[in-house]
């Protein structure tokens, strides 16, 4: 019944009915979508009307917290949508992978980490509004002036290969300290240095080790500063954070210079490439867990794509990882509609029980991917990713799916992190040359 209503509502569009406006870059071979998710634009809509986005996506997360759109730090609610404007534009963030986060005290560092060469001063406001950044001021002694805890408070048996990506915003204090984080321990052969600019954001210098380091601003002079660094051996990681003079670490202070930090997280992480996930407060010494968020259409969503043909338009980013929509019949991985091989050179594949698998242009998922699947029960099937070749499918079963999950997979370990700027579907197979119109980078 439902598939039929929202048949319904898109023939009448089609006569010249009006049930929703339709900006002409949405038709599908000149028929308008029955579902569309917009999370720039907050729109979420059926044929019939306007909904909220509760009625087409069941969402199952732990709280976090994510850039507002003022560039601000707010908390999301378990098991609501994690709006996040990090990337430039609203766009649902989407954290499949859970995350066992350390940094003790993240938000009270000062009054909590040993000091040595430094003196614990007063707190500052985070990006949250929240008093979470703490004053390091340096002491008049000669040597190094800084804040750490014991190893055992981070990852204590890292193994060679081992990717760890660290999060922490500073503030420029009192005179021009630079503010480094330090690298240590068993598991790396060479200590790994960032040394970056709290008044300014400039990065002053960073080891070989150190990869995908990223300086944001956020509001109130505080920098957010993120890098993954890769462990060479085996054994324990430590992580220490420095006041410095220009590029060294040790001098003679003068007792009044200070910097501000706070909101530490340190993750394992897939890679090199990956960041860190959004961030979360440790209040105490133990690790905490960002549990996995799971998203999965609503009856109303996954009526079309159950229906006798219809067209699918996924697009967003991934953050180096395989999987963007998971089609499952029952519990049994029937189909992927968006897959990489984990390597740089990324491939979309709708793949499935014994029907092999469609290749489409490859392109890099990380940088915003569109993919479009059209499908056909029982028949022939295509799909087309950022508007290369249209691959094909011919032996298509007549599955009916349960249910359909963002960004993760049956077992868990295909799924990534990333963000969502828009889902679309229609209630046809597209022509080729409308699947690769569709097919491209959301504003594209």
């Amino acid at each position: 019944m439902l598939g039929l209503a929202l048949g319904v509502g898109v023939s009448s569009l089609r006569r010249g009915g009006t049930p929703w406006s339709v900006s002409p870059d949405r038709l599908l071979d000149g028929t308008a979508p029955v579902v569309l998710l917009d999370m720039p634009r907050n729109v979420f809509r059926v044929a019939t009307g306007a909904v909220a986005i509760a009625d087409l996506l069941g969402i199952s997360t732990g709280s976090k917290r994510v850039i507002g759109p003022t560039g601000s730090l707010v908390t999301v609610a378990a098991n609501q949508p994690a709006f996040d404007w990090s990337t430039g534009r609203r766009r649902l963030l989407v954290e499949a992978k859970s995350a066992t986060k350390y940094g003790p005290y993240s938000e009270a560092i000062a009054a909590n980490w040993t000091l040595g060469g430094a003196l614990a001063g007063g707190t500052a406001l985070g990006a949250d509004g929240t008093a979470g950044l703490s004053e390091l001021i340096e002491d008049t002694s000669t040597g190094v002036h800084r804040a750490y805890v014991s190893s055992s408070y981070y990852p204590t048996a890292a193994a060679a290969g081992d990717a760890f990506a660290m999060q922490v915003d500073v503030k420029a204090g009192a005179g021009s300290r630079n503010v480094a984080v330090y690298v240590t321990g068993a598991a790396f052969s060479t200590t790994q240095t960032l040394v970056v600019n709290p008044a300014t954001g400039a990065v002053v210098s960073q080891s070989s080790g150190m990869s995908r380091v990223s300086v944001t601003a956020r509001p109130g002079g505080i920098w957010h500063v993120e890098a993954t660094t890769t462990a060479t051996a085996a054994g324990a990681t430590q992580f220490i954070v420095y006041l410095m003079s220009s590029n060294a670490s040790s001098y003679t202070g003068d007792g009044a210079s200070s910097v501000h930090v706070g909101y530490f997280n340190v993750e394992k992480v897939a890679s090199a490439t990956s960041p860190p996930s959004s961030y979360v407060s440790i209040p105490a010494t133990a690790a905490v867990t960002r549990i996995a968020d799971d998203l999965r259409f609503t009856a109303t969503a996954l009526a079309v794509p159950n229906g006798a043909a219809s067209t699918l338009c996924l697009r967003g980013q991934l953050d180096a990882a395989p999987v963007g929509i998971q089609f499952l019949v029952g519990d049994v991985n029937a189909r992927r509609l968006l897959y990489t091989n984990n390597s740089d050179t990324q491939i979309g594949t709708y793949y499935g029980d014994a029907i092999g698998s469609a290749t489409a242009a490859t392109g890099t998922l990380s940088g915003g991917f569109g993919v479009v699947v059209a499908r056909v029960l029982g028949g022939a099937s295509k799909l087309c990713l950022n508007g290369g070749t249209v691959g094909n499918l011919t032996t298509d079963p007549a599955e009916t799916f349960a249910t359909a999950r963002l960004f993760a997979s049956d077992t868990g370990g295909a799924a990534c992190n990333g963000w969502i700027d828009d889902l679309v579907i229609w209630p046809l197979v597209g022509s080729d040359g409308a699947l690769q119109a569709q097919a491209h980078v959301y504003g594209a």
